[in-house]
């Protein structure tokens, strides 16, 4: 009786020839597709034809680009955002020095866009932050921002980037005057609502630092008013 005769699997296929260059390279280096397993041309030959294409067609390229964003915003939005996410990871240093490079030498056209945004979206930009504003994080932003503009415009003073609530729950929220605790939740007429004070005031030089930063009830905060009055009381370092 004759041995049956054994046949081998085939030999697994890692490499293959690119009928563009002729060259003989790893899979990995070939796009899939959906006819065969992969394309018959390299990733290489493939991005330089697309190069060649784009610089000849490239007005014919931008308004399909555009026609596609206009028919498809949603899928636009999640392929930029996930292309530009994984680029701006690694490419951080470079977008910042070209983004840089570019608002200086566009100083004008940035600010002519963003007025024209301004005045196209008033009602919806006004709608928004009024709605902002009344928000809990909304509230503090414009403390901070106001305190910060008061101190230079007065030109004078030491500044420094400070963080209200970091004040005043530093000082666990007690008047620095009376010890009384102030309540964050009453509203701002409250003689018990919580101020962050400068102890040395900015019209007398004072600094817009932590260390001449306190937390005042309403009441001590307007008794105070602009004398100076404790100063000496709280010196943070």
């Amino acid at each position: 009786m004759a041995e049956p005769t054994v046949v081998n699997p085939p030999e697994k296929v890692n490499s293959k020839a690119c009928s563009r260059c002729g060259k003989v390279k790893a899979l990995t280096c070939f796009y899939p597709d959906k006819k065969s397993r992969y394309q018959s041309y390299c990733k290489e030959c493939k991005k330089k034809e697309s190069r060649q294409y784009y610089a000849e067609n490239r007005e014919k390229c931008l308004q399909k680009s555009v026609e596609y964003r206009r028919n498809h915003p949603a899928r636009s939005r999640e392929i930029y955002r996930k292309y530009y996410k994984e680029y701006y990871a690694t490419n951080k240093e470079k977008l910042s020095e070209y983004h840089k490079k570019y608002r200086a030498a566009h100083k004008e056209e940035i600010r002519e866009y963003k007025k024209s945004c301004r005045e196209i979206n008033r009602d919806k930009r006004g709608a928004y932050d009024r709605k902002y504003q009344r928000t809990e994080k909304g509230k503090w932003v414009n403390r901070k921002s106001c305190s910060k503009r008061r101190a230079m415009q007065s030109g004078s003073c030491e500044i420094e980037g400070v963080n209200l609530k970091d004040i005043l729950e530093r000082d666990n929220y007690r008047c620095q005057l009376c010890g009384r605790k102030t309540r964050p939740n009453y509203r701002q007429s409250h003689p018990l609502f919580p101020n962050v004070d400068h102890i040395v005031p900015i019209s007398l030089n004072g600094s817009h630092t932590r260390k001449n930063m306190q937390c005042l009830c309403h009441h001590c905060n307007v008794t105070k008013g602009f004398s100076g009055t404790g100063d000496q009381l709280r010196m943070f370092g």
